[in-house]
């Protein structure tokens, strides 16, 4: 999972038995079951984030299955927070970054995926102009996932500021190499001018606590 071959390791995400229903149970595409770890840390990272004062926010929601393992993980009656999932849904802006199933119908499919998730909000459009008046002022839990330098910065411009005190942000692509590199070398600046580090994870991920002022 994740090009990742361990041993000695407790494999926490395993003996977690929430995290295994909720995870085998959202499998919608093959490279679900194949990042396992990545889901696992969102998860583990929710726990922290749903403590704080603020929403939740996804950008690069595709097909919503991080945010429905999330939401299962806690179980959705217990899950005490909005949830907004952003995306273009039925087409990709990105040159070579087309999804399996990423065409017309697929934000109708979402739509109806969250249908007995009241605290979900799902909006449509390229961002970061669908950020305009559909986004809250706080936020505990920020997952970016665009497969882009460009937009993944400019959501970063709009956001991370609304971030409180704590919260944690997940770069999907930070530590991954080849055509994701540039991702890494962007926002790495971006961060360094704001006195922040990225920690690199072996998933492949990216995190950054925020601090406070």
């Amino acid at each position: 999972a994740d090009n990742l071959l361990t041993w000695g390791k407790n494999v926490s995400a395993i003996s977690d038995l929430a995290f295994r229903k909720a995870w085998t149970s959202n499998c919608v595409a093959k490279s679900d079951v194949s990042i396992m770890w990545r889901r696992y840390i969102l998860c583990t990272s929710a726990c922290h984030c749903v403590k704080l004062a603020g929403d939740f926010v996804e950008c690069g929601t595709l097909n919503g299955t991080g945010i429905k393992t999330i939401i299962d993980y806690f179980g959705v009656d217990s899950f005490t927070r909005d949830f907004w999932g952003y995306d273009t849904f039925d087409y990709n802006p990105v040159e070579g970054h087309n999804f399996d199933g990423q065409s017309s119908g697929l934000l109708a499919r979402v739509r109806a995926r969250f249908r007995d998730y009241p605290r979900v909000r799902i909006v449509p459009g390229l961002l970061p102009e669908s950020l305009n008046g559909n986004s809250p002022d706080r936020i505990a839990f920020l997952h970016i996932d665009l497969n882009s330098a460009k937009y993944e910065v400019q959501v970063l411009d709009r956001l991370f500021e609304r971030m409180v005190e704590g919260a944690i942000l997940i770069l999907d692509d930070y530590e991954w190499a080849g055509p994701y590199r540039p991702q890494k070398i962007a926002e790495d600046g971006w961060f360094e001018a704001r006195g922040y580090r990225v920690i690199p994870l072996p998933t492949g991920q990216g995190m950054v606590i925020k601090h406070g002022a």
